[in-house]
């Protein structure tokens, strides 16, 4: 493995963590916030995928197929 990617995987997981609690505290304390919070999420997961596509498309590689969505999904 590259002690680099495993690095930086792991400190955007901890950023992932963090701004997932404060998406719940924030909805939990004004449920008015729930639209607009769930919009932040899709539009982060909407870029996080379309910059895979992307990438995937200029290497010449299908990053998609690295991951297994079943074996995901059963996590």
């Amino acid at each position: 493995m590259n002690p680099e990617i495993t690095r930086h995987l792991n400190e955007a997981y901890r950023h992932l963590q963090e701004a997932l609690s404060m998406s719940i505290q924030t909805v939990q304390n004004d449920k008015s916030m729930q639209k607009p919070i769930g919009e932040m999420w899709e539009q982060f997961l909407g870029n996080f995928f379309q910059s895979i596509r992307a990438k995937g498309k200029e290497s010449k590689l299908n990053l998609m197929s690295f991951i297994s969505f079943p074996k995901l999904w059963k996590m």
